[in-house]
């Protein structure tokens, strides 16, 4: 992915991370995802749960009410991580 630096810096600048994240570190355009076993439970990790599982602080631009987004978001801070 070639990233366009310029744009880049006019994002920093504005302070719209939104933008930074979306359209120029394509954090939204991911699909993959890990099968795992927990305590002999088979649990299917996408890569938005997968990185807050390993993160120790997670950083989320928008969750839409009632998106998947949302759900996770509840579910790290039920786990005690900095949201």
């Amino acid at each position: 992915m070639k990233i366009d630096v310029a744009a880049v810096r006019k994002t920093l600048k504005s302070f719209d991370f939104k933008t930074l994240f979306y359209e120029h570190l394509g954090w939204d355009k991911h699909q993959a995802h890990l099968d795992i076993t927990v305590d002999g439970n088979a649990v299917s990790l996408t890569a938005n749960r997968l990185v807050a599982e390993m993160a120790s602080a997670v950083v989320v631009a928008h969750a839409a009410p009632g998106s998947k987004m949302e759900a996770l978001c509840r579910d790290i801070l039920a786990a005690g991580k900095p949201l």
